[in-house]
């Protein structure tokens, strides 16, 4: 094939949109060889069928090859199949082989990732005929390297353990060496670690209800940090969750259906151990086009949105209703219950206001005390 500065670029470029191989997508550019839809697409099944098809030349799916995006492992789905022990073709298209093997684990090759996990992997969201969405991974090329692959996910897996054994080793030697600790200036005075060690596992800054990491202690440190993120929790947790629980209940009124068990919460968490986060979430019932989730929230930052996906385009995203940032249950249900219904649309720009101190949280306190009913605000 000739040189072609060009097409040498275009398939760089496809290549990174793909993953399918500097040759294959060179090949593609040049007109040689079909197209692939770009990783993150969301497909209907068709269109998945007829993509996978026209690439392999067959449209056998047994006969497909199949790439797992965490390790980098690829065989045919009917390889998988056969190692399963099964006749579904949906798991040779969402679960890495290694899942079948004995010595399968997240950091083996093949690995035990899926498709359909916590993490979203990197692949097609297929929409079925009945609305519903299937996450699938995506095709491997015809000149993908399997030892390459192998190369390069073990030298990654080595530097995952390496990692967590130097945190495990920097957490020991702070528990265990404590020689001229009684000559330090500063020290933290929850867990009375010393300027310049960790904070120890049980320190207010890592309570058992937070997520956060044990944080070096820094010069910037001000002690009573995080003793004041608990008294914001207890601030605002109970009145959060009642302001979502009063919205939802007039929504309701209004005939706005939402999830059951998980369609209505509402209150505030600590993250990261450096972070008080307040939320309200009401999911509705009745999802996009596509299957997704709908759902409308509220954050003392910005105040009430709407997330949805548009399967036309493909894209996921939040339209925001605008101030007041906290309005009274009464008012933003109306809204809620119109934007549901598909009657208006939420369409100011985004707006966001700081709310991540004590001072804000007092604000965001007050705000709901003047739209909460009377008795509302210690309901947890």
């Amino acid at each position: 094939m000739p040189r072609n500065r060009r097409v040498q670029r275009d398939a760089k470029r496809r290549n990174r949109e793909t993953g399918e191989g500097y040759a294959a997508a060179r090949e593609r550019v040049a007109g040689k060889r079909p197209e692939l839809p770009a990783l993150g697409s969301i497909l209907t099944l068709a269109e998945w069928q007829a993509a996978g098809a026209a690439y392999f030349g067959t449209a056998e799916t047994e006969k497909w090859s199949v790439l797992c995006p965490h390790c980098g492992h690829f065989t045919t789905a009917g390889h998988i199949m056969e190692v399963a022990q099964s006749t579904d073709t949906t798991i040779a298209f969402t679960e890495c082989l290694g899942r079948y093997l004995a010595h399968g684990g997240p950091e083996s090759f093949p690995c035990n990732w899926t498709s359909y996990g916590f993490i979203p992997s990197l692949g097609y969201t297929l929409v079925r005929e009945d609305g519903r969405t299937l996450r699938v991974f995506p095709f491997a090329a015809t000149d993908a390297d399997l030892d390459a692959n192998r190369q390069r996910f073990l030298e990654r897996a080595a530097r995952w353990r390496a990692e967590r054994q130097a945190e495990e080793d920097e957490e020991a030697a702070a528990e265990e060496d404590q020689e001229g600790d009684e000559d330090a200036d500063e020290w933290c005075l929850d867990c009375t670690r010393p300027l310049g060690r960790r904070h120890r596992p049980d320190c207010v800054w890592r309570t058992a209800e937070e997520l956060g990491e044990c944080t070096a202690v820094e010069e910037g440190h001000t002690w009573n940090d995080g003793p004041a993120l608990l008294r914001g929790l207890e601030l605002l947790q109970a009145p959060v969750a009642s302001y979502a629980r009063e919205v939802a209940r007039i929504c309701a009124d209004l005939g706005v259906v939402f999830k059951r068990d998980i369609g209505v919460r509402g209150g505030a968490a600590v993250r990261n151990g450096w972070e008080l986060e307040a939320e309200c979430e009401l999911w509705l019932e009745e999802t996009s086009e596509d299957g997704s989730p709908r759902w409308f929230g509220w954050r003392p930052d910005t105040g009430w949105y709407f997330y949805a996906a548009d399967p036309r385009t493909g894209t996921k995203g939040s339209t925001y209703l605008g101030e007041p940032f906290t309005p009274a249950p009464a008012d933003v249900a109306v809204r809620i219950a119109e934007r549901a219904a598909g009657r208006t649309a939420w369409s100011p720009p985004r707006t966001r206001r700081d709310a991540s101190d004590p001072a804000g949280w007092e604000m965001v306190a007050a705000e709901l005390a003047a739209v909460l009913p009377e008795g509302q605000m210690m309901r947890g």
